[in-house]
């Protein structure tokens, strides 16, 4: 059975943007890594990680929403899972994916952060990888760790990375040197 690696980022990216080329890198690096891949199923990011592990013979999931129609679902994706509503959204990539790796973006992207995270520190995800790409991610996760609540001891459900080739290897290592 094939690991499944949910990537959340930015919509709001297009294909001349230097994220879209390295979220497709990621797809790409991916499924050549053997894992599945989970995406919101839309433009942006979604589309470049989709697009970049369907052109490498990857599988596919989109958790596309109701609340987005008549948004249409990118063309790479191999199978489609539809939520009504966001929170059932969120629970579907909980479902879904074994991992998650996090790229740049915005509210969309920091709210499904937050959700497996918390999933982690209540320990709902079962030492599933919350990785990070650290450039953007890492100082804002110092400041609210520095002005929230969170504790030292949460901050070690979050792995940062500085680029796609560490990030796969991270997760290869995490689950052993072939992820099928």
């Amino acid at each position: 059975m094939s690991r499944r690696v949910a990537v959340f980022g930015s919509s709001r990216i297009d294909q001349v943007h230097p994220l879209y080329r390295d979220a497709y890198e990621l797809g790409r690096r991916l499924a050549e890594a053997g894992f599945e891949v989970v995406t919101g199923g839309y433009e942006g990011a979604m589309e470049a990680v989709s697009r970049g592990a369907r052109e490498a013979g990857g599988i596919i999931h989109g958790v596309t929403l109701s609340l987005f129609d008549p948004l249409k679902p990118n063309p790479w994706l191999t199978a489609e899972t539809r939520a009504k509503l966001l929170g059932e959204r969120l629970d579907r990539f909980y479902d879904l994916a074994d991992a998650f790796v996090v790229l740049p973006g915005g509210t969309g992207t920091l709210l499904e952060l937050a959700y497996v995270w918390n999933l982690a520190v209540i320990q709902a995800l079962n030492h599933r990888p919350i990785v990070l790409f650290a450039s953007p991610w890492r100082p804002a996760i110092d400041f609210m760790a520095r002005h929230l609540t969170i504790r030292s001891d949460d901050l070690r459900y979050l792995t940062f990375v500085e680029t796609v080739a560490d990030a796969i290897a991270y997760l290869r290592g995490f689950y052993g040197e072939s992820a099928g």
